[in-house]
């Protein structure tokens, strides 16, 4: 399997770099089990096919946890 050509189309049919949840949900489990078993990170795949992902790899800082925690409190009304 390469699993770089399968990353493409799956691009392709979403219109954007799928995350974890995208493959299982579209049942590539192969690709998902192949990503998950090599020692490359799911951002680093999309960086190699030219794709970017939804955020930085550096993204998940304490600070950012926070902010996004903040953003969800306020869609919500709390705590959820």
């Amino acid at each position: 399997m390469d699993v770089f050509e399968e990353l493409k189309r799956i691009t392709e049919t979403l219109g954007r770099f799928p995350r974890h949840a995208d493959l299982v949900k579209l049942k590539e489990f192969k690709v998902r089990n192949y990503i998950i078993n090599s020692k490359i990170k799911i951002s680093e795949y999309a960086e190699f096919i030219g794709q970017k992902t939804a955020r930085p790899k550096d993204y998940w800082t304490e600070e950012n946890i926070l902010k996004e925690c903040k953003k969800i409190c306020d869609e919500c009304g709390g705590w959820p």
